[in-house]
């Protein structure tokens, strides 16, 4: 009996250490849509109230919502961010126009 609850404690232990959600490790900011960059080589981008910008790596269909309004506030959750000499390029999971 000792050994079946020793055992059902660990695989307990190892299905809650081992399972994670993705809304935990979602990071959120606020800002306003924008383009940056000259021709042909335009970005997608979120500039914050802090004058801070993030360059937007996402699906195609938030791109359009993003393209289309421009110069709105938008609530962005993203999963990772890269930095490249000084330029914070993040992976937008989700964007709403607040």
């Amino acid at each position: 009996m000792k050994y079946f609850f020793n055992l059902l404690l660990v695989i307990l232990f190892l299905f809650v250490g081992c399972s994670s959600s993705k809304e935990c490790m979602e990071k959120e900011i606020k800002g306003v849509s924008s383009v940056v960059g000259n021709e042909p080589f335009t970005k997608q981008a979120i500039i914050t109230d802090e004058n801070k910008m993030f360059i937007i790596n996402a699906p195609a269909e938030i791109q359009k919502l993003l393209l289309d309004n421009q110069g709105h506030y938008f609530n962005i959750k993203y999963n990772s961010e890269k930095d490249s000499s000084g330029i914070h390029i993040i992976e937008v999971t989700k964007a709403s126009k607040l």
